[in-house]
């Protein structure tokens, strides 16, 4: 079925995302290798797209992401890469053969007045708070943004280069034993500031 598209407003906009695992399943629970694989796959997403990510947050179920961008094209390019490759990595690590999402993203764009803005940032920061399941958002063992804001530094990330493996595999097959290690690239996920707050020091903000 043929989707509406989304509206975004003109120029650069700020958007609030959210996209939820099929059924509320907690596909997306913390381990140490899918925290590296997810926060790989949006700082490759980031290295391919004029997009900036303000923050994220990765409850076990879904997750909460601000961006921001000058289109409503490199948006979703930037999206359908994020949510197809972790789709990709969570079901590979979890040996899961469906479909991980409920359906598509929803995205919300954010207004320019500075309460706004914040407001949906603290928002994005009580995930695991507002649940319960931990005392402080430093604390979540999955994919968060607030150490890294806190400390002016990134999220360390692993992208995997499967289509690299695949086609290594296939020239090599029964030939020689093939690493899937030597297809895997360190990165690190960095975050932009607020727009409304983007005029200060990083020290500051």
């Amino acid at each position: 079925m043929k989707h509406l598209p989304r509206y975004l407003p003109p120029g650069t906009f700020l958007a609030e995302i959210t996209q939820r695992c099929l059924l509320g399943f907690h596909l997306l629970r913390p381990s140490k290798r899918l925290n590296l694989l997810i926060a790989g796959v949006v700082a490759r997403a980031l290295e391919k797209y004029p997009v900036e990510v303000i923050g994220l947050a990765v409850p076990s179920n879904h997750y909460h992401l601000i961006a921001t961008g000058t289109s409503q094209e490199d948006l979703s390019k930037f999206m359908n890469f994020v949510a197809g490759n972790v789709a990709r990595e969570a079901g590979k690590l979890h040996g899961w053969e469906g479909k991980l999402w409920e359906g598509r993203y929803d995205c919300t764009p954010i207004t320019d007045e500075e309460e706004i803005q914040v407001a949906r940032l603290k928002y994005l920061l009580s995930q695991g708070c507002k649940e319960g399941l931990v005392s402080s958002p430093t604390l979540w063992p999955g994919v968060h943004c607030a150490k890294a804001l806190m400390n002016g530094t990134g999220i360390p990330g692993v992208w995997v280069n499967r289509t690299a493996l695949y086609k290594a595999r296939l020239r090599k097959k029964g030939r020689e034993k093939i690493r899937p290690i030597d297809f895997e690239e360190d990165l690190l996920l960095k975050f932009s500031p607020l727009p409304c707050w983007a005029h200060l020091a990083p020290e500051d903000y």
